[in-house]
């Protein structure tokens, strides 16, 4: 998989942190969401972004819980975006499973269930598209 913003290092510290805050949410790629959202971000929300993950991995290989992370900015910045991603229906390029919608039976609405989340936005969707 190709990533757009991040390193291999930072992408696993952040698809972590992501099955972490939202449990069972790996599958449908929150942390390529995050990568993907911040490649076409302005400087300064990329460079934020990045900060963050950096911040709360320092700490993770230190030995900190997450529970003791959680009321640092990076923290929320980040767990924010790994809720955007799981709960606003994301899925990652490829996968065809349960998506955040599915697992939650907020899909289930009639309503929802005639909508269909465009994506191709995303440099990760724009490249698979």
């Amino acid at each position: 998989m190709r990533l757009f913003s991040l390193t291999e290092k930072q992408f696993t510290a952040l698809a972590d942190l992501c099955e972490a805050v939202v449990p069972g949410s790996r599958a449908t790629g929150p942390a390529v969401y995050v990568d993907s959202l911040v490649a076409d971000a302005p400087e300064p929300r990329r460079a934020a972004v990045v900060a963050a993950i950096e911040e709360v991995a320092a700490a993770r290989a230190g030995g900190a819980p997450y529970e003791e992370l959680a009321s640092r900015p990076a923290f929320q910045m980040l767990r924010a975006l790994a809720i955007e991603a799981y709960y606003g229906d994301f899925r990652r390029p490829g996968y065809d499973g349960p998506s955040g919608w599915d697992a939650t039976g907020f899909g289930a609405a009639p309503i929802v269930a005639m909508s269909k989340q465009d994506w191709s936005f995303l440099a990760c969707h724009r490249e698979a598209g």
